[in-house]
């Protein structure tokens, strides 16, 4: 057993990966790259590597065409491409670690491709070199972790299936993370330190998590099209863009992140009832989520604060993209949140403050939807000026005894009509007789004192006159032309009765339609 399998077996791996750190960081100018002449003669290296776990440090893999073309290549277009549904995938059958590996770029693209290809063990890779570099069509069916990259334009995962976690760790320059297509059987781990490299995923699915590490910063964050049990940036930094965009998942955490507000587009319908604290602790795998779903997750005050923190945070973002839909939207879920916690507070000290804190709150819910509707608040005034038009309707008012006579009045009308020779119209002026004598009064004081008084008020005070006698008359007029029976309903001769009857009932029955309408009013 040589010195490197007895690490290995032994529990030291990890102690001998740090030291290779510092000794890598220190010598990094000064590598000697040891040279693999071909991609299918480094696949035959691994196979054949007598250690359980083939390790490789400061290695340089190049391309031979005529072997290598199955594995790798450098057209950037089959990037986009989904792969063959009958490509074979070259089984590499150890787990392997490699620290300090570039790949050298060939023809007149810089583009590094290595395609159809199954890791069955664990895959480790620190510090790739290369300037563009992506795996196309590749299974982990272990653990996939990439440290130290130093790729400088982009590091790309195109239809690529994860089995285990997926970890990328710290990359040196500030690179395009590129993730298209991919399956994640497990949950995704992104950290970034020491360079604010852009992540974009696009069209990916991912069974558990995807998470920004404690503390990391990225330039950009896009997901689109991508599905993932949770999305977690606690306490991570975005400077330049953050997007969500037709993401499904069940839950989000932004806890104590930095998010870019005038460049962030997070639409809310996508994440309503979804926002959570992740509550993990420092050094420790566990991971729990915080939501309000019981009295007693009212009751964890710090947590509540993290979580209405977090809604503000979106607020604030959509309030400067000007985006009305998804703030009214965040803002009332917030707001019954709030609701919910003063309810909790008011069972808990029962006091006039917390009570009427509690109900104005509530009230405000169903005036408004906490002033973010303001057409509901019409609808509802609406709503209330009707109930008061019923209240006054059936229950007594001053105004009731009025209503009851002006039906009476209606009653006694039309059977003064129906029993006298004199026209409709006739009875109609007797009725006004006493308003028209005083009517016919003020003229005539108006008359006597013309010139008495100035101009001004016999000028105003007959117009006045005619415009209060002409409704009356006018009235008269189409009553009288109007009028049916022309004398007594007795001396109505036998067929006419039934059509004059009907008509009699339906202007009776106008003119009580008319009388309630203005009763209501």
């Amino acid at each position: 057993m040589n010195a490197l399998s007895f690490i290995v077996n032994r529990g030291f791996l990890p102690v001998l990966f740090w030291m290779a750190a510092v000794l890598s960081l220190q010598a990094q100018e000064d590598r000697e790259y040891r040279v693999v002449n071909s991609m299918a003669e480094w696949i035959e290296e691994i196979n054949q590597w007598p250690d359980s776990v083939y390790f490789a440090r400061n290695l340089e893999v190049r391309f031979n065409p005529d072997t290598d073309r199955p594995f790798v290549t450098g057209k950037g277009q089959i990037l986009g491409q989904k792969p063959e549904s009958d490509a074979i995938l070259t089984v590499i059958n150890k787990p392997v670690i490699l620290w300090g590996v570039r790949f050298p770029s060939f023809g007149i693209s810089d583009d590094v491709i290595l395609k159809n290809l199954h890791f069955t063990g664990d895959f480790k890779l620190f510090q790739l070199e290369n300037l563009r570099f992506a795996f196309h069509n590749v299974t982990f069916s272990k653990l996939c972790q990439v440290r130290l990259i130093e790729t400088k334009f982009y590091l790309g995962f195109f239809y690529c299936n994860f089995e285990r976690f997926f970890n990328l760790n710290n990359p040196q320059l500030n690179c395009r993370l590129v993730f298209k297509g991919n399956a994640f059987q497990r949950s995704v781990n992104i950290s970034s330190h020491d360079a604010s490299p852009s992540i974009h995923m696009d069209s990916c699915s991912i069974a558990g998590y995807f998470r920004l590490g404690r503390d990391s910063h990225v330039s950009t964050l896009s997901l689109t099209n991508t599905s993932a049990q949770e999305v977690i940036i606690n306490r991570g930094s975005i400077s330049n863009s953050f997007e969500m965009f037709n993401v499904s998942l069940d839950r989000l955490h932004l806890d104590g992140s930095v998010l870019p507000t005038a460049n962030s587009y997070v639409p809310f319908e996508q994440i309503s009832g979804k926002l959570g604290v992740c509550t993990d602790q420092i050094g420790s795998r566990d991971m729990d989520c915080y939501q309000v779903n019981s009295d007693g997750d009212l009751e964890q005050r710090e947590n509540f604060d993290r979580l209405i923190a977090s809604y503000t945070k979106l607020i604030e973002i959509y309030r400067a993209r000007g985006e009305k839909d998804s703030y009214n939207a965040c803002y009332v879920e917030m707001k019954e949140l709030e609701t919910k916690k003063l309810r909790h507070e008011y069972r808990a000290n029962r006091s006039f403050d917390s009570f009427f804190t509690l109900k104005i709150n509530q009230f405000l819910k169903v005036f408004s939807d906490y002033g973010t509707r303001p057409s509901k608040a019409i609808i509802f005034s609406v709503y209330v000026i009707l109930l008061f038009a019923a209240v006054y309707l059936f229950f007594p008012n001053s105004w009731d005894s009025q209503g009851r006579h002006r039906i009476m009045n209606r009653y006694r009308f039309f059977m003064k009509y129906l029993n006298r020779r004199e026209g409709m119209h006739a009875i109609y002026l007797e009725d006004k007789s006493e308003r028209m004598r005083s009517y016919d009064e003020f003229k005539a004081f108006i008359e006597d004192s013309a010139n008495s008084v100035p101009w001004f008020f016999r000028a105003t005070a007959l117009p006045l006159y005619r415009w209060s006698v002409a409704g009356t008359r006018l009235t008269a007029s189409v009553l009288n032309r109007v009028d049916i029976t022309k004398g007594k309903w007795n001396e109505v001769p036998g067929p006419q009765r039934w059509w004059k009857s009907i008509l009699l009932t339906g202007g009776f029955l106008l003119a009580l339609a008319y009388d309630l309408c203005i009763k209501m009013l």
